[in-house]
């Protein structure tokens, strides 16, 4: 996704106000579709948290409903605590975001081309070591950071650093790792240190080694079956690339922490929040650890998260002091989002469609057709997916798809990701519309194709 970078101005005066009623049933119309058991939200507008309110439940066997103290699992939107203490980092003279990988991995793949700032701004051609969203055959085996640093480390790289953009978790490993070197402590104390504290964040905490008492419980869902309660990844697979959970209300503390620029200064938010640009000047809409870009006309920075069985959607409109936060605990799907781009949208306007890529449909619509008829052609299919597509699972997507018919499939848009092709396409059948989102081999092989 490429965005142009267009400051707004009189954002307050054109926003229409989020109402409680208003956010109560796009939460509730999202739950409902995508099946997504808890859900919670925070707004904070004019930097002044205005909405705070969790649904559903946190535990669904034992009825346990979600509150606004229920932590969920981030993702993804880990990484931005890992940029911010780097740059604070390069301002404390202690490395350089300019400093080539070969200074503290020398024997890495064409470390000497490769750059910090790279490894965050996913431009370092590492290739990403889990691109998937559903558990892989080694996803269940313990790994330390450095060990998965070293493996993906010392891989081929996907492409010349520096001259494209392709989103790679292992470039934040390899970060995390370099990180807690310089600074001599694990990457938890060094962000409680740094931002947990000084901002009352009391409720983050580091999921590495198992998800704690105060996490609502992950669940999966695939072709509309039941909600599985997810299996716990090995210890340190999430590390520096996901690893933190926290309440919705703390993420928004922080949020308004970068807007007003408390504990992070204006010339780190600066940094991490301006666009990088490819060796042939090409803007790929990433800073470092956060999406830039525009919505609708309206500067926004935001980034996505998922583990599997959680997802998390945080977007800011920094000239408003507006955050949205979303939390989930169901995947796939992309209901944080859904529900995140529909309050953006209720305050500063609908934004168009993504340009579609046309190449996936026939191949999803295809998929859907047979699937729904308890037919797959398992030589189209990767080992890990081939694993994961079990004969309960073709079966319930029988049970799902089935009495749905054909449907019509086109594309929403594409991109490459951990060496993988990535298309997001709308589905839609007689009664029901949604979304796909299929990863595919370079040379054709379906890695995960789900309905969201």
């Amino acid at each position: 996704m490429r965005y142009v970078l267009i400051v707004a101005l009189a954002l307050a005066t054109l926003a229409a106000e989020p109402t409680p009623a208003y956010v109560d049933s796009v939460v509730r119309k999202a739950m409902a579709s995508a099946q997504a058991p808890a859900v919670s939200v925070a707004i904070v507008r004019h930097g002044t948290i205005v909405y705070e309110q969790a649904y559903g439940y946190r535990d669904v066997a034992q009825k346990l409903p979600a509150t606004v103290s229920t932590t969920f699992p981030i993702g993804s939107v880990s990484k931005q605590f890992l940029a911010a203490t780097m740059v604070a980092l390069a301002r404390e003279g202690k490395l350089s975001l300019d400093d080539p990988l070969a200074k503290y991995e020398p024997s890495y793949t064409d470390a000497s081309q490769i750059t910090i700032a790279e490894l965050l701004a996913h431009e370092a051609g590492i290739r990403d070591y889990y691109p998937l969203d559903y558990p892989t055959l080694e996803s269940s085996h313990p790994i330390t950071m450095q060990a998965l640093a070293d493996r993906q480390g010392h891989l081929p790289l996907d492409f010349a650093p520096g001259t494209r953009w392709q989103y790679s978790n292992s470039g934040y490993t390899i970060a995390g790792v370099i990180t807690q070197r310089v600074e001599g402590a694990k990457l938890f104390e060094i962000y409680r240190r740094r931002f947990f504290d000084p901002l009352g964040m009391t409720s983050a905490h580091w999921i590495d080694n198992g998800f704690g008492p105060t996490d609502a419980l992950g669940y999966e869902s695939y072709f509309f079956g039941p909600n599985e309660v997810t299996p716990p990844i090995a210890p340190e697979w999430l590390n520096a690339a996901g690893s933190l959970a926290m309440t919705a209300h703390d993420l928004a503390l922080w949020t308004i922490a970068l807007m007003q620029h408390h504990v992070v200064p204006a010339a780190d938010t600066a940094i991490l929040w301006q666009p990088r640009l490819l060796a042939d000047g090409e803007n790929p809409g990433y800073g470092l650890g956060f999406s830039v870009g525009a919505f609708n006309g309206y500067r926004q920075i935001a980034h996505g998260g998922e583990v599997i069985g959680y997802q998390s959607s945080e977007v800011l409109f920094p000239d408003d002091d507006t955050a949205i936060i979303v939390f989930a605990n169901g995947t796939p799907s992309d209901v944080s989002s859904t529900i995140g781009r529909a309050i953006a949208e209720h305050i500063y306007g609908s934004a168009a469609a993504d340009a579609g890529l046309p190449d996936a449909a026939a191949l999803t619509r295809t998929w859907l057709i047979n699937l729904a008829q308890g037919h797959i052609d398992r030589s189209m299919l990767t080992a890990d997916f081939n694993a994961f597509m079990t004969p309960q699972r073709i079966a319930e997507a029988v049970h799902s798809l089935a009495p749905l018919g054909d449907p019509e499939v086109q594309n929403s848009r594409a991109a490459l990701r951990g060496g993988l092709i990535v298309n997001v396409l709308s589905v839609t059948f007689k009664t029901k519309s949604m979304r796909a989102i299929l990863y595919r081999t370079p040379d054709g092989k379906i890695a995960e194709l789900f309905l969201l």
